[in-house]
């Protein structure tokens, strides 16, 4: 009888160790604030690195060779494998690269037999390869482009801050 009683406090006894205060964060830019309000924003988070955007499969790119008519506002949109293709320039892989990176691969191509000094600039039109859903008790749920620096408060502030229902705790 003793063994069978003792068998449920034992496996009580160990998941009780478990259920201590855990850590949080863990990583070297997080910081964990033992408080009920938000910090105010400092300097770092208007100024923090910036990330650059990696073009992915059905963005739209707004694509421009200067002094070339032809070759000027060409409104392109990469394939589901994330390629592009350019006039004189042929098919060029843009998926996991910057627009700079873009400019420069369609200028080195028009320069080797077309066009003496090419100045390409390409922009972003449309993001859809990289976007979150924000959803729940905000007043605009829906789907945003990733820009920048994304953090948790930063899409709901884009979702235009929580509803009059939303469990803030």
């Amino acid at each position: 009888m003793m063994i069978k009683i003792a068998s449920p406090l034992i496996a009580l006894v160990l998941l009780s160790a478990c259920a201590g205060p855990g850590s949080l964060g863990g990583a070297q830019n997080i910081t964990v604030m033992n408080s009920s309000e938000l910090p105010a924003p400092d300097r770092s988070d208007l100024l923090s690195e910036s990330r650059p955007y990696l073009i992915g499969p059905f963005d739209k790119l707004m694509i421009d060779v200067f002094g070339i008519e032809e070759l000027s506002k060409k409104e392109i949109q990469t394939d589901a494998s994330g390629r592009i293709s350019f006039p004189l320039a042929g098919v060029i892989e843009a998926a996991g690269k910057t627009p700079g990176e873009i400019e420069e691969e369609i200028e080195s191509r028009l320069r080797s037999r077309y066009v003496r000094d090419p100045q390409v600039t390409v922009n972003l039109k449309e993001t859809v390869s990289q976007v979150i859903t924000v959803d729940g008790q905000v007043k605009r749920p829906g789907l945003y482009p990733v820009v920048g620096k994304m953090t948790l408060m930063r899409a709901v502030a884009t979702a235009e801050g929580t509803a009059e229902f939303a469990k803030l705790d």
